[in-house]
């Protein structure tokens, strides 16, 4: 019997190889596996949690046996660059400084010339886009090589094929901070994308900057700086975010909306907005384990121009928990996204499934003073229904060595999907890994060869846990289909629709 192949709707092949050098001719291709050795794998380690070494390069990617990769293209946001990852003696540690050092020491995984000029002032996110795009694209014919596919039917199942994705809004702007005076140059530049000669599948307009689009959702925890947090002054999608994803949506060459990485009050705005018959997109996520209406907070405070939301996590199955940033799911949006025919796909980072918070400080995130100010009368502080979570997480909290099957997480996800959506959620559920986009994968899947055994425990422990909750039907008969609609069949069925 050949091996299953899979599918992936949000991996990123390019993104490491584009940092070794800062001219094209002198970078590693996207086929190369890069490994973090020694002083830098120690500070892998320590300070990024393994985020450096290849989880998705493109070798990786045919060595998992997936036919199908969606590749989120984004320039790098310069507060990735220049934010603070710790502070030794006064020295702010940061990706630009500690490319410097790495390469006065001759250690060139991470160029230095190339960190620098992505954070400088005047850089231009769309260019870099472009000169990501040329990285990516310059390593089509390099054996064994893989299909750019334009259409369905352009995909050749017998080798590895890259569809492409735009990750952020502001891959759109030639400069940051945005002015109204350059909102022609975003339109012309979305023009240029869209009838370049290249599809892009969906398009995301919030990515872990502010832009001028819409609002995000706060989703950096492990860089520091202020560009991270949201506008206070913004609400929702701007005008200029209308306009933006009115032309996206547009035939021909629709792009469509991937939701990942907006606010709230965002993607609320947004349900209204999308015309019936256009399916909604959640390419990388995971799920609160809640309604939006009963948020688990601790306590809020307004700081400046955002709102600080402190939460307890939610209880799931198995000892399991959800992750409650408001960059997750609430349980009133997973109808409307099956509603609209669209699809959920699973991101393989263990913040995002539950299973890394356990200090208070790792349980905050930052809204929009002025979103936030709309969620409030909605959303009351300690709601009573939460008291036993709330008390039962702290006890955990307090536990010296808390073991963690990741598994279990990904799978509490996937079946609360099922509990709220009902039995055809099975057919709308796929993996959007974001391997390679700065995320710590759950162990011990962290990279696409992992993805066969990512299968077998998938079907091992889904009806275990299905099990733990007798008193709910989660339809989980022929539990290989299930599974291997999530790694494959349903994503295969929506590029089929919608490619």
């Amino acid at each position: 019997m050949n091996d299953p192949s899979f599918i992936d709707l949000h991996c990123h092949p390019g993104l490491k190889s584009f940092l070794t050098a800062n001219t094209e001719s002198e970078r590693e291709n996207c086929w190369k596996y890069l490994n973090a050795k020694w002083l830098f794998g120690l500070v892998d380690r320590f300070l990024l949690d393994h985020m450096l070494d290849s989880a998705s390069s493109l070798s990786q990617l045919v060595r998992g046996n997936v036919s199908v990769a969606v590749v989120g293209l984004y320039s790098y946001e310069k507060a990735m660059i220049k934010g603070r990852l710790a502070k030794i003696f006064g020295f702010v540690l940061n990706l630009l400084n500690l490319s410097r050092i790495l390469n006065r020491l001759r250690i060139r995984e991470i160029n230095y010339e190339v960190m620098q000029r992505i954070s400088e002032d005047n850089s231009n996110y769309f260019k870099l886009f472009k000169e990501l795009r040329k990285h990516l694209l310059n390593s089509e014919t390099i054996t064994p090589g893989y299909n750019l596919p334009g259409t369905f039917t352009d995909i050749q199942w017998d080798m590895h094929n890259i569809i492409l994705s735009i990750e952020g809004g502001h891959n759109l702007c030639s400069r940051m901070p945005h002015t109204n005076s350059r909102n022609a140059q975003v339109m012309r530049n979305l023009d240029k994308l869209k009838y370049g000669g290249l599809r892009y599948f969906f398009f995301s307009p919030a990515h872990l900057e502010s832009n001028p689009l819409c609002t995000h959702a706060y989703g950096m925890k492990m860089i520091s700086d202020e560009r991270f947090l949201p506008d206070g002054e913004a609400h929702g999608i701007g005008q200029l975010g209308k306009a933006v994803i009115k032309k996206a949506l547009e035939e021909p060459n629709r792009i469509l909306i991937d939701i990942k990485h907006m606010s709230l009050v965002s993607r609320r705005q947004y349900y209204k907005m999308v015309e019936r018959g256009i399916p909604i997109i959640m390419s990388h996520g995971g799920v609160t384990g809640v309604s939006y209406n009963s948020m688990p907070i601790v306590k809020c405070e307004l700081t400046g121009k955002c709102a600080k939301v402190e939460y307890f996590k939610p209880a799931g199955l198995m000892n399991t928990n959800f992750n409650p940033w408001s960059i997750n799911l609430y349980d009133e949006e997973i109808p409307i996204i099956l509603e609209s025919d669209g699809i959920i796909g699973l991101n393989l980072d263990e913040r995002i499934l539950g299973t890394k918070q356990r200090k208070s400080s790792e349980l905050f995130e930052y809204f929009s003073r002025r979103d936030f100010l709309d969620l409030w009368d909605q959303v009351p502080a300690n709601d009573d229904i939460f008291n036993d979570n709330q008390a039962n997480h702290r006890s955990r909290r307090r536990r010296l060595f808390v073991f963690h099957r990741d598994v279990k997480h990904l799978c509490n996800n996937i079946l609360h999907i099922v509990k709220i959506g009902g039995r055809e959620a099975w057919d709308h559920i796929c993996i959007g890994s974001d391997f390679d986009g700065m995320v710590n994968a759950i162990d011990p899947y962290d990279n696409s060869v992992k993805l066969k055994k990512l299968r077998r425990h998938l079907i091992k422990h889904l009806p275990l846990m299905a099990e733990s909750d007798p008193g709910f039907n989660y339809h989980i008969h022929d539990i290989q289909r299930r599974v291997d609609g999530i790694m494959s069949e349903n994503a295969k069925n929506f590029l089929k629709k919608y490619f």
